[in-house]
């Protein structure tokens, strides 16, 4: 895959959230900036234009198809699956799904100075450092 995914959000003093108090916000957020949402619809597949900067010029949905401004972004919001639908653009995004399992530990001041931003352990134990907290994060059942 040639081409990356262009942004991301990190929040350094983020801690954890509940996700779908979380998606309605951003929602609500979205529609009070004059955006699309499409609720309780299911993605079933796109058109794109081709070449080095492929556009989606329509969306193929459970209520039928959507015509996509060319002016407008499209923000894909798949969860687990956004990769692979990304993949058919051409795109690549490094995102592991995980089983969920997590702890959060809080961190003195000593601890903090030492605790890198993220580790993994033989690809099933990851870290991450949440602002004074330490997250530590296992793939697969205990």
């Amino acid at each position: 895959y040639q081409r990356r995914v262009r942004r991301a959000l990190l929040m350094p003093n983020a801690s954890r959230g509940l996700v779908a108090q979380t998606a309605d916000a951003v929602i609500r957020r979205l529609e009070s900036q004059g955006m699309c949402v499409l609720r309780d619809t299911e993605l079933l597949d796109w058109h794109a234009t081709g070449g080095p900067d492929p556009r989606v010029s329509a969306l193929v949905t459970s209520r039928g198809q959507v015509a996509v401004p060319t002016d407008a972004n499209v923000v894909l919001c798949a969860g687990a699956w956004t990769p692979l639908l990304l993949r058919r653009l051409g795109f690549y995004c490094s995102m592991y799904p995980m089983k969920g399992y997590t702890v959060s530990v809080p961190l003195s001041e000593c601890d903090a100075a030492r605790v890198s931003s993220s580790t993994v352990v033989d690809g099933h134990f990851f870290t991450s450092r949440y602002g004074q907290q330490l997250r530590c994060t296992a793939v697969g059942e205990f």
